[in-house]
């Protein structure tokens, strides 16, 4: 079951090995037909030795050592030492080598991270860190990000305010996973929090990653260290309070969280000159009832009527009634709330053939599937209004098309893929702009990170609002038009945020 596992050990008739992704050790038992049983202890569990009447397992990441009895499985985390790797028990000692401790000259594991970017005298002051998948599909996105980090240090002339900045890239990702690897990820994010100029994190690329990189970046000796994530778009990372133990804030995203998707609806609609909406939402429950909830509030709050709410079954093969109630309630746009399958594919049909095209239709990113939109709608798929994250390279604003055409030029006129050069920029500069205003302190770092407000910069106007969202999303809304889809505008919307 485990994924991917990591420290072996025979003993007590058993063989016992460490799963650091579940957070768990498994005891098999030998022979033929070995039966097996988990032990639940934390992530990133690691290290295995068997001896001295104990089974013991080192956590590198949460600093911690636990001694499993073997007949019982019960557990007791005993006295640790600061990131310990290896264990060993005999000759009545257990054993363990561990890291040295956080220091401003820690070393970057050279098999993750490359060579300090940095052109000035000496030693940077402080470093910038990314943290980044460079190895599958994740890489067409990094090394354009990676590449802007490095063009906007080199035009500040790699300095914020009294202080010189080096930039350093490390890798999140496996060949194995083919991308971010939870251990991984954990393992960057416990190294980066260990070298002390280390004072901002450019990442993660996933939001999985980022669950595992949070806690451990908010928790970094000497302050919480400030994260930036350009592709991050999962609620629970800025809602979850857990994931911030010390109570500070010290993540931050460019990307547009899931929650907005409802509110574009809105916008939409709204954009349109549409004042009357209809909500059909999936009884599936593919979506959170917030991201409802969020629809409706942001309808109310600019001024588009909710004209009528449905739930319908997406496995059902005909949509006949439900399709007459929404035809009565004379909406000018539909908002559905749910996945692309054959049965949405049905009720779209039937939709668009009693509303006509001058209704619009509306989905969330579910549907950004051409291929499959086309088979399972057919022609009904013809002007279907799909949301999607952040704001595409042939729509950023001056500023930001002004930097991608100086970016590509370098580039040989390849500016790469949307959402990737843009968005290491402008994190860039807000990371540069946060040192220039702070002591050069992490946690100094951290804050004024919060009080960042840029005006028409490279994605726009650019503001955090307490959980280190947006307080104004880009959602780029695509409409289908023959066999795929096409950018049809960005629109701009502003969720209120939960009040902390």
């Amino acid at each position: 079951e485990g994924v991917s596992l990591a420290g072996i050990a025979i003993g007590g008739g058993a063989v016992w090995v460490a799963d650091p992704q579940v957070g768990k050790l498994w005891r098999v038992e030998t022979g033929p037909n070995p039966a097996k049983r988990a032990i639940p202890l934390e992530t990133w569990v690691a290290g295995v030795s068997f001896g001295e009447g104990a089974v013991w397992v080192t956590n590198e990441i949460a600093d911690a050592v636990h001694r499993i009895d073997p007949r019982t499985g019960d557990s007791r985390r005993v006295g640790g030492a600061t990131a310990p790797r290896a264990v060993d028990a005999g000759e009545g000692n257990v054993w363990l080598t561990a890291t040295s401790p956080p220091s401003e000259n820690a070393a970057l594991p050279a098999s993750v991270c490359r060579d300090v970017y940095f052109s000035g005298e000496g030693s940077p002051d402080v470093l910038i860190v990314s943290s980044l998948p460079l190895q599958g599909d994740g890489r067409q996105w990094a090394q354009p990000m990676i590449d802007a980090i490095r063009r906007v240090l080199e035009q500040r002339g790699f300095g914020a305010g009294t202080f010189s900045v080096g930039y350093q890239s490390c890798d999140s990702s496996t060949a194995q996973a083919g991308g971010e690897d939870l251990f991984r990820c954990g393992f960057v994010a416990k190294a980066l929090s260990r070298n002390l100029r280390i004072v901002a994190v450019f990442g993660s690329f996933t939001s999985p990653c980022s669950y595992a990189q949070i806690p451990i970046a908010n928790q970094a000796p000497g302050g919480p260290l400030a994260m930036i994530s350009p592709s991050n778009t999962l609620d629970d990372l800025t809602e979850d309070e857990s994931l911030y133990p010390s109570d500070v804030r010290n993540y931050f995203r460019l990307a547009t969280p899931e929650g907005y998707q409802g509110p574009a609806q809105v916008e939409l609609a709204r954009a349109l000159e549409h004042r009357r909406l209809f909500l059909l939402t999936s009884r599936a429950g593919e979506y959170a009832p917030r991201y409802v909830d969020g629809l409706r509030a942001y309808a109310r709050r600019v001024g588009v009527r909710i004209v009528g709410e449905a739930s319908f079954d997406p496995e059902a093969e005909e949509f006949e009634q439900l399709v007459h109630r929404v035809v009565r309630s004379k909406p000018q746009s539909v908002a559905i709330v749910g996945l692309l399958v054959p049965g949405t594919g049905t009720m779209i049909r039937e939709l668009r053939a009693a509303l006509g095209p001058e209704v619009a239709i509306s989905a969330p990113d579910a549907f950004y599937l051409p291929k499959d939109l086309r088979k399972l709608a057919g022609d009904a798929a013809e002007g279907i209004y799909v949301t999607n994250y952040g704001i595409p390279n042939d729509k950023l604003p001056p500023r930001g098309r002004q930097f991608l055409e100086s970016f590509a030029s370098e580039r040989g006129g390849e500016p790469g893929p949307d959402f990737a050069a843009s968005y290491g920029a402008q994190a860039a500069e807000i990371f540069l702009d946060a040192i220039a205003r702070s002591d050069g302190t992490r946690g100094s770092v951290t804050e004024q990170v919060r009080q960042t407000r840029i005006q028409n910069g490279i994605l726009g106007d650019v503001a955090f609002d307490p959980n280190g969202d947006l307080v104004e999303g880009p959602m780029t809304i695509l409409r289908f038009s023959r066999r795929d889809f096409i950018v049809d505008r960005v629109v701009r919307v502003r969720p209120s945020a939960p009040s902390r």
